[in-house]
C-alpha cells in the first residue's frame, strides 16, 4: 500500500493486508476481555449483541438486517422477532390487574 491509498479493509496488519482473525482473537480480542474480567465471548457474539439491541430500542429492522450483514430483513425478524419492543406488552400489563395482585397475595400467605 503506497503512502495516501486507503486500505482495501477496515482492519489491517501492519502491512495493510487482511488481519489473520485467530492470531488477533488471541493476542488482541481474548487479552482485552480478560483484561476487563469479561468472561470469554465469540466475536460473533458481539454482533449479536448489537443487533439485540438496536432491535430492542425499537430501531430499524431493515437498517440492522443490513448492517447485520443477514440476507433479508424477514431473516432478522425470525432470529430476532421475540426482542422487538411490545411482544409481551398485554402479559406485562396483566401484572397491574387487581386478580393478579390479589392471586400473588394469597401465595405469599400460604408460603
Amino acid at each position: 500500500m503506497g503512502l495516501g491509498e486507503e486500505p482495501e479493509f477496515v482492519f489491517t496488519n501492519t502491512n495493510g493486508e487482511f488481519i489473520d482473525v485467530n492470531n488477533w482473537r488471541r493476542r488482541t480480542f481474548n487479552k482485552a476481555l480478560e483484561k476487563a474480567k469479561l468472561r470469554k465471548i465469540r466475536i460473533h457474539d458481539l454482533r449479536h449483541t448489537y443487533a439485540t439491541l438496536r432491535i430492542g430500542k425499537g430501531d430499524n429492522i431493515d437498517d440492522v438486517s443490513k448492517q447485520v450483514g443477514h440476507f433479508s430483513t424477514k431473516f432478522t425478524l425470525d432470529v430476532y422477532n421475540h426482542w422487538m419492543p411490545g411482544k409481551k406488552k398485554a402479559e406485562v400489563d396483566a401484572l397491574d390487574d387487581p386478580q393478579y395482585q390479589e392471586a400473588e397475595e394469597r401465595m405469599q400467605v400460604a408460603q
